[in-house]
């Protein structure tokens, strides 16, 4: 009937993109192994923003596999707080991958108060084994940088009020950070940079970046119309009225925006769909988000992404701001001017 079955989808994806691109994600994740990986993220991190890591061994963690880091200001040594690593799967275990606070930062210097964030980053990265070390998926790679980038943005929260400090900011702006940073991880050099075959310890040649970055804009189509389906569907449970029927929601949705991807009533997709208790009505925030994301990040791009000097006017002007000023002042005081979506339709080819 000229759809395609929903679980049949990312199959065909796979198989396309080793055919036609030549691309095996398994052959790219030999370049991934895990501790390899994790150093050269925190080690972009840290020099970008101009802090110093340090892991040490707490006195009580939940878990053997738990880390535990100590942020420093690297110029003044000033403590920003601490950072708890779980990053193994374990049962029971939250499942996704999240970034949380535990106690949120405050700085008040009129009263002498400052309070260090401290925070967790979930994931289920593989163990290593006898035979070979863990590595990841590029997918991975992005999801943990991501995740990184709400915790930086939480860190470096120096607001006099807890309730607006790091990621406490309007529910459609929480993402922008973390995308923004997610971006990196597009960039050729910072691939090399943290990347290494767990064998030779080579960086991914140069010729797999080329091949996995074009792949950035295929299926950009329906990785965005796929966002903006969840986005329609948060809107819609959150609708007016006290009775909803979440499947006909769904139904209706799919097939006015979905027409390509057969739908499928015994899916029940709301039961799985963890950000609409989380987000409510506000999943669109990833998409709202992104478009700002782009625009920073070709912006800081433009000037270098190891350009220490955008990195301090990004952490005054937009970090540490948190959610006490509006996120359209900050993004214009950082901007120099409105920001638009010239960036976001390049990133999807369209411009």
């Amino acid at each position: 009937q000229g759809r395609i079955n929903p679980w049949d989808y990312s199959y065909i994806v796979a198989t396309y993109k080793k055919k036609n691109f030549n691309i095996d994600e398994r052959e790219i994740a030999q370049y991934f192994p895990v501790q390899k990986t994790l150093d050269g993220i925190f080690k972009i991190y840290q020099d970008f923003l101009g802090l110093d890591f340090k892991f040490i061994k707490p006195d009580w963690v939940w878990h053997n596999d738990v880390q535990l880091i100590e942020i420093k200001a690297r110029e003044t040594e000033k403590l920003y707080g601490y950072l708890f690593l779980d990053l193994y799967p374990r049962e029971n275990k939250y499942s996704h991958a999240c970034h949380i606070t535990l106690v949120s930062p405050q700085e008040d210097q009129k009263y002498g108060i400052s309070i260090p964030d401290i925070a967790g980053v979930i994931a289920n990265f593989p163990k290593a084994t006898k035979d070979r070390p863990a590595m990841l998926k590029h997918s991975d790679v992005e999801t943990f940088f991501h995740e990184f980038g709400h915790a930086m943005h939480g860190v470096l929260g120096r607001t006099a009020f807890s309730s607006t400090s790091g990621t406490s900011v309007k529910r459609d702006f929480v993402e922008m950070p973390s995308q923004m940073f997610e971006e990196w991880m597009s960039d050729k050099s910072m691939l090399a940079r943290i990347s290494g075959h767990y064998k030779t310890g080579e960086a991914l040649p140069g010729e797999l970046i080329e091949k996995k970055l074009s792949l950035k804009k295929f299926d950009s189509g329906y990785a965005t119309q796929r966002q903006c389906f969840f986005a329609l569907v948060s809107l819609s449970c959150f609708n007016t009225g006290a009775k909803k029927d979440t499947g006909k929601i769904i139904r209706d949705i799919h097939e006015k925006y979905i027409k390509h991807v057969r739908f499928e009533p015994d899916a029940h997709m709301q039961a799985a769909f963890g950000h609409l208790h989380g987000y409510g009505a506000k999943y669109y925030g990833y998409m709202w988000a992104k478009v700002f994301a782009l625009d920073l990040f070709y912006f800081v791009k433009d000037k270098g992404l190891e350009n220490k000097e955008i990195a301090k006017k990004f952490v005054h002007l937009v970090l540490s701001k948190g959610g006490s000023d509006e996120p359209s002042k900050l993004l214009r005081d950082f901007l120099g001017r409105e920001p638009n979506q010239k960036a976001f339709l390049h990133d999807l080819g369209l411009m």
